[in-house]
């Protein structure tokens, strides 16, 4: 069994380099992400709480569409910077 350490180093990594399956892999099945607000917003689709695996890759799947919207959109922003 990992450590908690050893479990955010490897969610971490695996954030950085965008390996999204990893990423959920790492999730427990009851976790909850608080992102910026426990409510949702209308205004700020960012706003949130998102459970477990299924969660976390609505959350991420829609940061990633972002983020490819805004680099087609502003001709090519860093991914790395944007999240």
């Amino acid at each position: 069994m990992q450590s908690a350490q050893q479990v955010l180093t490897s969610y971490f990594q695996a954030l950085g380099s965008k390996q999204i399956d990893k990423v959920i892999e790492l999730v427990h099945d009851e976790a909850k992400f608080i992102i910026l607000k426990k409510e949702s917003s209308n205004k700020i689709p960012l706003y949130g709480t998102f459970h477990g695996k299924e969660g976390v890759r609505n959350y991420l799947t829609f940061t990633n569409s972002s983020v490819i919207r805004k680099q087609r959109v502003h001709g090519g922003i860093s991914a790395s910077r944007s999240m």
